[in-house]
């Protein structure tokens, strides 16, 4: 059958089996060392891990602190910035204000220098008055139930009392109405 030298086969086969033993020892002692050294490197990820979460708690205390004091600090800004433009809208009505006291002080200047008598006719007056009249009852005002213009003065008269007279009551009104 076989033709050779059997003790040469014999002898190869041998050698070769040694050599396989060999590197599988080997073999088997790399599987161990990466198996050791997969180990060594999941403690240190893990070390790594935990060292991470310490430095982000630490960071996020730190910003946490970080971002309440610029949202306290915001906070007071936006407050401020609304104090600051009530003041600007109070500013600004007030030099209106004294822009029409100007205005009006002007033109009744220039109207007690040159006086001129304007008639309107009693049936204009009347209606005038009237609309007053439902103003003032739809406000509530005290004593609206007849308002007629008073031609010796030159006024409005409510329930027989002059405007002027009425001005205080007119006053505490209005400011009920803005409260």
């Amino acid at each position: 059958m076989c033709d050779g030298n059997v003790s040469a086969v014999v002898n190869a086969a041998t050698a070769e089996i040694m050599k396989i033993r060999k590197l599988n020892r080997e073999l088997d002692f790399t599987v161990i060392k990466l198996h050791e050294e997969r180990l060594q490197l999941k403690e240190e990820s893990n070390k790594i891990a935990d060292k991470i979460s310490r430095l982000q708690i630490t960071i996020d205390e730190a910003v946490s602190s970080e971002v309440a004091k610029a949202r306290a600090t915001f906070s007071d800004l936006v407050e401020k910035r609304f104090d600051v433009r009530q003041a600007l809208n109070l500013f600004q009505r007030i030099q209106e204000l004294e822009e029409l006291k100007v205005t009006i002080e002007n033109t009744q200047k220039c109207e007690s220098d040159d006086v001129q008598k304007v008639f309107i006719s009693k049936s204009i007056l009347d209606d005038f008055a009237k609309i007053v009249q439902d103003i003032l009852q739809a406000w509530h005002f005290p004593g609206a139930e007849r308002v007629y213009f008073d031609d010796s003065i030159k006024d409005l008269t409510i329930s027989g009392d002059t405007r002027v007279i009425m001005v205080k009551g007119f006053v505490l009104l209005l400011m009920q109405l803005s409260i």
